[in-house]
């Protein structure tokens, strides 16, 4: 029953070098890209502003990126997210970057449905050696990424892509809830992956000396009352999701400690 979905033990990951660590998570994603459903692409709006109404973290996190029209922005560890797609169909053009072809065949292939292939570029690469020439990019954007990464070299790699003044924005799961931890490596729910790689959620410690390495940074904690409408399978739409996410609010500005209890944490840097 409490039998461990992880590929490797949380222990070991720091002295895994980057090429192993690389094909690793390439291997595990590929698996996950190859099964999505036919039904993956259907029904996504062309909406960028649903998209973020539809999670709290997603709006704060691109509230700081701010306007993207004409924008170079660098998707971190995108996976077979739409994101990519969504911020082209608002007018930015997006280089993807991820160390799964098949995650990155998922994106070509949404871009094209909804007409901007010729906006979104992906490159097979580890985040912490990006391809790219120095300052090309004004934003950077990465959903579930840094907890996947080398951070001590990727901060490196990010100042180096990012031009002065530029934004980026991070959302991942948060490891400061010992309970939500071990829920997430041995017990089953829905939509829990069948195998983790090298991820390991984030601690506060790690947040800050991430965001002290530039001009500024802040971040924000979301998810933990909130929690009982994933439980409950309510929709998106549902208003006891909002009514939740108010609770959350309120909670985590009233009692700064409850914080530690978030399932997510979003981090807001500027160059």
């Amino acid at each position: 029953m409490f039998r461990s979905n992880r590929a490797v033990d949380k222990s070991e990951i720091d002295a895994l070098p980057l090429a192993e660590r690389s094909a690793i998570e390439a291997q595990i994603t590929d698996q996950r890209a190859a099964h999505l459903p036919p039904v993956y692409f259907r029904n996504r709006s062309n909406d960028l502003a649903g998209y973020m109404a539809s999670q709290p973290w997603r709006k704060y996190a691109f509230d700081h990126l701010g306007n993207l029209r004409g924008q170079r922005v660098l998707d971190v560890a995108c996976g077979y997210s739409m994101t990519p797609v969504y911020m082209a169909l608002a007018g930015a053009d997006v280089w993807a970057v991820d160390v799964s072809s098949k995650a990155l065949d998922a994106v070509t292939q949404f871009a094209n449905d909804r007409g901007v292939g010729q906006r979104v570029h992906t490159h097979q690469s580890a985040a912490e050696v990006l391809p790219f020439p120095d300052r090309y990019f004004d934003l950077s954007f990465g959903g579930a990424a840094l907890h996947h990464l080398q951070l001590d070299r990727f901060v490196l790699e990010l100042k180096r892509v990012l031009r002065i003044g530029g934004k980026a924005a991070f959302q991942d799961p948060l490891g400061e809830n010992l309970l939500l931890e071990f829920i997430r490596d041995r017990i089953e729910y829905r939509n829990r992956h069948a195998v983790k790689g090298t991820d390991r959620p984030l601690r506060f410690a790690q947040v800050d000396q991430f965001g002290s390495q530039f001009n500024y940074y802040e971040y924000k904690t979301f998810d933990c009352l909130s929690m009982i409408a994933k439980g409950l399978h309510l929709r998106k739409a549902h208003p006891i999701r909002g009514w939740l996410h108010g609770a959350d609010r309120l909670m985590f500005r009233a009692i700064p400690a409850s914080q530690r209890l978030a399932r997510f944490v979003v981090t807001c840097v500027v160059r």
